[in-house]
């Protein structure tokens, strides 16, 4: 095996490398090989296939995650002769927030968490425009075991206004965070972090672009190579868009069709997205919500909170990735973990289920819901108020685990936790609250959940102690749980949603 042998040949990182996508260059002594009709085949050492041969030298590859990969090299000339060479390539722990707004009323609040009780994480912000070139950064952010910093972009980055979004390099795995943006008390809308870049293509599982709802996109490649994205819609529309190295651009769906709406776009994907990063965000009067672009799929989804009331409405979103039909199954559970329904339908190549829980004719005491495929699906899902003020949603994709953070306490407001046990077996699970130094406010506290039992309450219900000092929440769990929670100001008009962070 070529990739097992002793190296005799040279690897150098090329200077135009960026954090993600390294650029190799080969250098060869001439008593081993021939450089006359050389060909070359590589190994990334990312689990990604062999390369090669080719008959240049040098080479560039994104990593999506972050780590520490030996990349080989093999040489062959014309004659015969072979050389092999290795080189260990670090792709740092980063967090990405792939768009800020700080002009015309907005701002954007960004924050970071160190979630290790142990370890201190040091690193950097950086501050990009719209083309790539740097504009601002905070360098030697220190943070201890368990603390949390909260930034307001507008106030503390120079030249706020030119910013289109921020890098933050660490030393640790263990940071999480989140993107939240706001307008003068009408708007507002909180997103996950990114840790990790796409490799595949992009599902875009949900499109609202008519007179009523507009979708737009946020995109950015952190790569050094420029990137052709390749968009099309269900409805068989395609537009090509080119981002050069570290371009950022923030583009509406109308946009792409000479400003009109689009109503019959419901979806689309995104194809040649490795090393792009993006948001969706989607409104319609005073109502804004979101979620991330990213390539993740799966065959299973927990929806850990419904409500249908008078003045609530939770809508979902189901989307087919594949081309074949999948048989999806709902099953409804009640608040205790009983089961109450179970549904199946059968869903078309690049079709998507969406409707209100009133549509599904799910029964009156469901508390969550899961859909298993047979193919591999994305989904997300919204609650907004019926007096048309209120929408926060978030995507469902990959949310169970036995760690996670819920990122910020609402202090002009309320938040509130849903977890649900997403095993049949008992869960223990163990909430500790935290202040912004690091310090853990109050007394740890325990809730066993049987077999699929859901808890849902506002985070003060949570703790039989007074956690007023604390800024956010940890939970960790014999079991995997699938948690998010929902933030909403004191006069009813904003409202925003995250998943559980990890």
């Amino acid at each position: 095996n070529w990739m097992d042998d002793e190296p005799s040949a040279r690897i150098i990182e090329k200077g135009t490398s960026t954090i993600v996508e390294k650029e190799f260059l080969t250098l060869m002594d001439s008593s081993v090989i021939n450089s006359w009709g050389t060909a070359y085949r590589w190994d990334f050492g990312d689990g990604s296939s062999p390369q090669g041969p080719f008959s240049d030298s040098s080479i560039s590859h994104t990593y999506a995650r972050p780590g520490n990969y030996q990349v080989r090299v093999e040489t062959t000339d014309n004659w015969g002769n072979r050389a092999i060479g290795k080189y260990l390539v670090v792709r740092p722990d980063c967090l990405y927030y792939p768009h800020v707004a700080t002009v015309n009323d907005w701002e954007t609040e960004i924050c970071i968490i160190n979630s290790s009780n142990r370890s201190t994480i040091t690193g950097d912000f950086k501050a990009y425009a719209d083309d790539g070139t740097l504009v601002s950064e905070i360098n030697d952010v220190v943070l201890s075991p368990r603390a949390r910093r909260e930034i307001t972009v507008g106030t503390t980055f120079t030249d706020p206004d030119r910013i289109g979004y921020i890098i933050f390099t660490a030393n640790s795995d263990t940071i999480v965070g989140y993107t939240k943006f706001y307008c003068s008390g009408d708007y507002r809308v909180a997103i996950p972090a990114v840790k990790e870049l796409n490799h595949d293509n992009i599902f875009i599982s949900h499109i609202a672009s008519d007179d009523n709802w507009f979708t737009g996109l946020s995109l950015v490649n952190v790569t050094a190579s420029a990137r052709t994205l390749f968009i099309e819609s269900d409805n068989s529309l395609k537009r090509t868009l080119v981002l050069a190295p570290g371009e950022h651009k923030a583009l509406s769906i109308r946009s792409l069709f000479s400003n009109q709406p689009q109503p019959g776009i419901k979806s689309a994907v995104i194809r040649n997205s490795a090393g792009i990063i993006g948001l969706e965000l989607f409104g319609s009067g005073q109502q804004l919500s979101g979620i991330l672009l990213q390539d993740h799929s799966t065959k299973e989804i927990l929806y850990p909170h419904v409500v249908s009331t008078d003045a609530w409405w939770t809508g979902v979103v189901a989307y087919n990735c594949t081309a074949e039909v999948g048989r999806f199954d709902f099953t409804t559970f009640n608040a205790a973990g009983k089961i109450l329904s179970t549904v199946h339908q059968n869903l078309d190549g690049h079709d998507k289920f969406m409707g209100s829980i009133t549509s599904l004719g799910f029964p009156e005491t469901t508390a969550w819901f899961r859909i298993k495929s047979s193919q591999s699906m994305t989904g997300f899902e919204l609650f907004g108020t019926s007096n048309g003020l209120q929408l926060a949603g978030y995507s469902s994709i990959k949310l169970s685990a036995t760690k996670g953070v819920f990122a910020k306490l609402e202090k002009q407001g309320f938040t509130g936790i849903a977890m649900v046990n997403a095993s049949s077996l008992k869960a223990r699970v163990r909430l500790s609250a935290y202040s912004d130094d690091g310090h853990m406010v109050g007394s740890l506290e325990t809730i066993n959940l049987a077999g699929y039992e859901k808890v849902v309450k506002v985070v003060e219900e949570l703790f039989s102690s007074d956690i007023t000092n604390a800024t956010y929440i940890i939970y960790d769990s014999d079991r995997k749980i699938v948690g998010f929670q929902l933030n909403g100001s004191n006069d009813g008009m904003l409202l925003d949603g995250l998943p559980a962070l990890r």
